[in-house]
């Protein structure tokens, strides 16, 4: 099972405004590096990953599927594929583990 979790370098901050979920993250490892900011399925991914990236992309998909009512295989490619962006902007990582 592949797992997630996020960077060691990355810094991120929650907003507290509930009306709109917000979330900052920088990768205080690239110099120069801007804010890459999360709304919406953006910022509910992020802190699935933060809560439930142990338990695998399902793990992910499953929380994110739930804080919008929603079934996991609706939000499947979704998911995978910002999961996979955030691996290739080195902001979370993923390693497989042995079942």
């Amino acid at each position: 099972m592949t797992t997630y979790r996020i960077g060691p370098d990355v810094a991120w901050h929650r907003s507290d405004d509930d009306a709109a979920e917000r979330i900052a993250v920088l990768d205080l490892a690239e110099i120069g590096a801007v804010p890459f900011v999360l709304e919406g399925s953006a910022a509910a991914i992020w802190i699935a990953v933060d809560e439930h990236g142990s338990e695998g992309a399902d793990g992910v998909l499953t929380a994110v599927a739930e804080r919008f009512g929603l079934e996991p295989a609706e939000v499947g490619g979704d998911v995978r594929a910002f999961l996979a962006e955030l691996v290739e902007r080195r902001l979370i990582e993923s390693s497989a583990g042995s079942l």
